[in-house]
């Protein structure tokens, strides 16, 4: 809660915003002292979306590969066009991919299945897949108590206070 904006200004309401050491005194508040930040950050956290349905498309517009070669298994997921490319040895396990491009993705059911050959040892899985916007989380950080002297000692008025905040 900020001090007021206008009016009479009491000690007491600076150590009830600010904090501070009893008796309270006028000499321990002043801005980046320990009580009067300069600034402070309030953090937003938007989650994730909802998930579309789930959707499978025969060209590589939108679906969820996974593929073995001897080297191990490698998903690859197309949406709309663009690729989100995913490579492991577990990969065989994933069923979500998260924060490609802004999005997370996630493997439905199996669609349809092509066994390696000995021309192409590479066996193939194709998935239905789905897609939400990834949570994103942000830190603003805003100045304060602008008007609050910088130094113990300095003249002090009431305004100086006007509209001050801790938090």
């Amino acid at each position: 809660m900020a001090l007021p904006t206008s009016g009479p200004m009491s000690l007491i309401s600076l150590q009830t915003e600010y904090g501070g050491a009893n008796p309270v005194g006028l000499m321990e508040y002043y801005r980046n002292g320990l009580y009067v930040p300069s600034t402070i950050s309030t953090t937003t956290v938007v989650p994730a979306g909802s998930w579309s349905s789930y959707v499978y498309t025969v060209t590589p517009i939108t679906r969820w590969v996974l593929n073995f070669s001897g080297g191990g298994y490698w998903v690859v997921v197309h949406w709309g066009g663009s690729q989100v490319a995913y490579s492991s040895d577990s990969a065989q396990n994933a069923t979500q991919l998260d924060n490609f491009g802004g999005y997370d993705y996630g493997r439905g059911n199996l669609y349809s299945y092509t066994p390696g050959s000995k021309n192409d040892p590479i066996s193939t899985w194709h998935y239905y897949v789905r897609r939400r916007t990834t949570a994103t989380t942000t830190t603003t950080t805003v100045n304060v108590n602008t008007n609050v002297p910088e130094a113990p000692g300095t003249l002090y008025l009431a305004a100086s206070f006007y509209g001050g905040r801790k938090t």
